[in-house]
């Protein structure tokens, strides 16, 4: 999918949930990891389960 229509969808998100600024992203993993790295949680980092 050409990047202008990445694009469409993130701004058609971002103006249905009402918010300044969205991401699309091609893959549910790129996504988490994109998730995780701007929460600051990388390589090293332990995980509790609850």
């Amino acid at each position: 999918m050409p990047f202008c229509a990445y694009r469409h969808v993130a701004i058609g998100c971002a103006e249905y949930l009402k918010v300044r600024h969205t991401v699309a992203m091609s893959s549910c993993t790129g996504a988490l990891h994109v998730g995780l790295a701007a929460l600051g949680i990388g390589a090293g980092d332990e995980e509790h389960p609850c």
